[in-house]
């Protein structure tokens, strides 16, 4: 339920919901996909930087289809598997 809502809810929800969900190690797994690949970075920033839930291939899916700031987030994580961390020399720039 909450995944079908996370697609019809304005931006300012979605954005709320992200920034509780990623730091909550329960959190629905499509619920916080959706979110991490969110086009707005307010939205998917929090997800992608903080939420344990994401795995490798999530982040990977991100970094070759989001923006800059998406690729940030990520590097801003706690801890970065080697996949992720290759994608992210490919693909990110300088910043």
């Amino acid at each position: 339920m909450i995944g079908r809502l996370a697609d019809e809810i304005e931006l300012a929800v979605r954005v709320k919901v992200a920034k509780r969900l990623a730091h909550f190690d329960d959190a629905p797994f499509n619920v916080i996909t959706k979110l991490a690949l969110d086009d707005s970075i307010d939205v998917a920033g929090p997800v992608l930087q903080h939420s344990k839930r994401l795995d490798a291939k999530t982040l990977v899916t991100a970094i070759r289809t989001k923006s800059q700031p998406h690729l940030l987030a990520i590097s801003r994580r706690d801890s970065i598997p080697v996949a992720v961390t290759d994608e992210l020399v490919t693909r990110g720039n300088r910043k």
